[in-house]
């Protein structure tokens, strides 16, 4: 029940309909969805108004994706506890995945006028900013959620400095480090009931995420469990998450062990790693969603590192390592790096593509009769300087088109949004083609056969459509920038022997896109020979990478002896 109503509640309604509020509530604070709802439908018979049954539905139906009902359901709770601020909170987070920004945004300011300390409701606010890429405000959104306790919005607010060009490195630094300072005395304290002793036989590999499923960090993940020696190495799989798919099913077998992290506080996992011997642990989260840095923070094993889901530093001091590449982090800046880098020499990525989807040869232009530019990536690395540079493009070659995919694009506020800042930039709409998500993971690489060229984001490229791209004969043009989130195609094209499609500024990024879209034949003659270039690559050497990878681990261990 709502803790505002609680007591209230429990005068207002007939003992039997108060336990089986308690009975629904203890289920679904213990995770039992499905049961909560059965109970709290029930309540609805008897009392179709009940605001503390439909608040709690309409949550569960947010997390089965069912937000029509669950909007439903929570504007009949308001409708009968109008001054609840936890309501509106979750009546924004509702419209937001709906795609009503501004409605949403609404919501979450009258929640926080009705508890001005609600953590919740402020980091969701900056979601919300943040879509809109008001970046400055939904920066200090993060820092008002942080100050009143609602400690996630701190690992939010880490991730939105990738997207921000205006913000000073050592900043970024140091606010990595203050994070830190969150846990390191109570993960100090705790460590010392762990002793590290050096490998016997196999040494054991323990790699984190929540996202061991159809996510893009899987597809490079997998490759390294396929060739691992397994005379050297014994993996376990710590998974974050209860989504159950056959990319996780088949990561499950692949994996020698496999751990549920899901119901288990990070004191409980870091336990649990140190009992399974762990003698390397890699997180592969960062700050992103969902993440579980705090087991890291436990020291949980002697030698921690990170890799592949974040494109920055942790800020941890228990986390001794960073891997990456030459092209992503230069050798030279190491400035704005909390962990020792270990640079793998032909690149940091091994990428499996999807072989039943071959790509179209031809190039759309030789059939369409104009040229086509193309970005699947993130929408929210789609910010107003990127926009600025791909109107630039689209003015300087007039028979061209931009395609730009996207799943906020199925809402009509997101989509006008865009319309306006590329018209701003002297953009009519009909030179753009916005299209929502594919949920077909083949039918979403097809699209590709649409796109005579990919254009990177920045600060911060992409990774999975850069790769997808050149899979499906598509290369994509990005150009060097300082940091690692802004280098990742750099690193990609470059390991792929695709070296021309890398510019050296935004200058010459805005040239070169020029220079394809009037000189086709070269591009077109490309196009068939991509995805051979690619597996013939070092991006898709999957044993070269992964003995580079095992070596990495060895001199670590190497060092800790």
């Amino acid at each position: 029940m709502t803790k505002q109503k609680k007591n209230k509640q429990s005068k207002s309604v007939s003992p039997e309909m108060y336990q089986l509020l308690l009975r629904g509530t203890a289920l679904f604070d213990a995770g039992e969805l499905q049961q909560a709802e059965q109970v709290f439908l029930t309540v609805l018979q008897q009392d179709a108004k009940n605001p503390d049954a439909n608040y709690l539905l309409g949550i569960i139906a947010n997390r089965f994706g069912q937000n029509e009902v669950a909007l439903k359901r929570l504007q009949k709770a308001i409708k009968v506890s109008p001054k609840v601020s936890q309501i509106y909170t979750n009546l924004g987070i509702v419209l937001k995945e709906l795609g009503q920004l501004t409605k949403a945004i609404q919501n979450f300011n009258k929640a926080i006028l009705l508890s001005p300390k609600n953590g919740s409701a402020y980091n969701n606010l900056a979601g919300c900013y943040q879509d809109q890429g008001k970046l400055l405000e939904a920066d200090q959104a993060y820092a008002k959620a942080v100050q009143y306790g609602f400690f996630p919005a701190y690992s939010n607010r880490l991730l939105l400095t990738n997207y921000r060009i205006d913000i000073d490195q050592a900043v970024v630094l140091d606010m990595h480090q203050k994070w830190d300072a969150f846990y390191l005395t109570q993960a100090l304290e705790n460590t010392k009931n762990y002793t590290f002793s050096k490998p016997k036989g196999r040494i054991r590999l323990g790699y984190v995420s929540p996202d061991f499923n159809a996510h893009s960090v899987s597809y490079f993940f997998e490759p390294l469990l396929d060739h691992y020696d397994k005379s050297k190495f014994e993996v376990y799989c710590y998974y974050a998450s209860s989504h159950i798919d056959d990319t996780t099913r088949r990561l499950q077998e692949k994996a020698d062990h496999w751990r549920s992290l899901v119901k288990l506080k990070d004191k409980q996992a870091a336990d649990l790693i140190f009992q399974d011997k762990i003698d390397i642990l890699v997180d592969m989260t960062g700050h992103t969603g969902i993440n579980r840095l705090g087991i890291f923070t436990y020291q949980a094993a002697p030698i921690q590192m990170t890799w592949l889901g974040y494109p920055n530093t942790t800020g941890l001091t228990a986390m001794q390592y960073r891997i990456t590449d030459e092209i992503a982090d230069p050798a030279d800046d190491n400035a704005y790096c909390s962990e020792q880098v270990l640079r793998l020499p032909s690149g940091f990525l091994s990428y499996k593509g999807n072989a039943n989807v071959a790509p179209n040869p031809i190039s759309p232009c030789q059939t369409n009769g104009y040229f086509t530019f193309g970005s699947f990536n993130n929408l929210r690395k789609v910010n107003e300087e990127v926009i600025a540079a791909w109107s630039a493009i689209l003015k300087s070659t007039p028979n061209s088109r931009l395609l730009i995919k996207s799943k906020q694009f199925a809402f009509v506020e997101v989509k006008q949004r865009f319309l306006k800042l590329f018209k701003a930039q002297g953009v009519p709409a009909n030179r753009l083609i916005l299209r929502d998500r594919i949920e077909n993971q083949e039918a979403h690489l097809k699209l590709y056969d649409e796109v005579d060229l990919a254009l990177d984001t920045f600060p911060y490229n992409g990774t999975t459509t850069t790769c997808e791209a050149l899979w499906m004969g598509v290369p994509t043009l990005t150009y060097t920038g300082k940091l690692h989130a802004a280098r990742v195609s750099a690193s990609i094209l470059k390991h792929a022997n695709l070296d021309d499609f890398i510019a050296n500024d935004l200058n010459d990024y805005i040239d070169k896109a020029q220079y394809f879209a009037e000189n086709t034949e070269a591009l077109s003659a490309l196009r068939p020979t991509i995805r051979a270039t690619l597996l013939a690559s070092e991006l898709c050497n999957a044993k070269g990478f992964t003995k580079n990878m095992e070596q990495a681990f060895l001199s670590a261990i190497e060092r800790l002896i």
